[in-house]
């Protein structure tokens, strides 16, 4: 069985790993974007980590939280899917997710 579950087509492993490399830009944007301004992130949860843990320490936490979540959830929609339980695939939400993910740790450029 774990062997059938981490046997994955390739195309899901590049999603997923364009999905964290996503994650890791946006972190590398957004580090210096709070440290340089006087606005914090704009998420109230994440705020909530980094005011807790500080600025890298509760966005790595946010981060990895994030990313295992968005990965796993991907992984059962995968699993479904080859199943055909259902239509949707799981590759389209991480390659939406790490471009979304991207363009909001690039709006830390404007200031």
């Amino acid at each position: 069985m774990p062997k059938r579950v981490f046997s994955d087509r390739l195309e899901f492993i590049i999603a997923g790993l364009t999905y964290i490399v996503a994650n890791i830009i946006d972190y590398l944007f957004t580090v210096p974007g709070i440290k340089t301004t006087a606005i914090g992130d704009g998420n109230p949860v994440i705020q909530g980590y980094i005011s807790a843990f500080g600025v890298e320490n509760g966005l790595v936490i946010c981060k990895l939280l994030i990313c295992g979540s968005v990965i796993v959830g991907a992984k059962a929609i995968s699993l479904a899917y080859k199943k055909n339980q259902t239509k949707l695939k799981a590759e389209p939400i991480l390659y939406g997710g790490a471009v979304l993910t991207t363009l909001g740790g690039a709006l830390w450029l404007c200031f």
